[in-house]
C-alpha cells in the first residue's frame, strides 16, 4: 500500500496513476493498493480533490481516502510515540 498526504505536491498525479491509460503506457500496478491520507481540515474544504478522488475511485476502484486526523485522534499511543503518519488499513 502507498498513501500521500493530500497537501502534498504530487498528489494530482498519485491520484491519477491507476487510470487504465496510465497503466497501459506506464505499467500495470493494479494489484497495489494507493490511499490518500485526508485531514479534517480537507474534509471542511470546497476542495477539488475531494471529487479527483471520488472520480477515480468510481473508475478504477482507487484512491481510497484515510481520514488520519480521526486515526490519530483515536490512537491509544499518540501520547507516548507521536502521530501516525500513514497507515495500512488492509492489514
Amino acid at each position: 500500500m502507498a498513501t500521500i498526504s493530500a497537501t502534498h505536491e504530487d498528489v494530482q498525479d498519485f491520484i491519477t496513476c491507476k487510470d487504465l491509460e496510465r497503466e497501459q503506457n506506464e505499467g500495470d500496478i493494479s494489484t497495489f493498493n494507493i490511499s490518500v491520507l485526508g485531514t479534517n481540515d480537507l474534509m471542511r474544504s470546497d476542495a477539488p480533490i475531494l471529487r479527483d478522488i471520488a472520480e477515480h475511485a468510481w473508475q478504477t476502484g482507487e484512491p481510497g481516502l484515510i481520514f488520519i486526523d480521526r486515526i490519530n485522534e483515536n490512537s491509544p499511543m499518540r501520547e507516548t510515540l507521536g502521530e501516525i503518519k500513514a497507515t495500512n488499513p488492509c492489514g
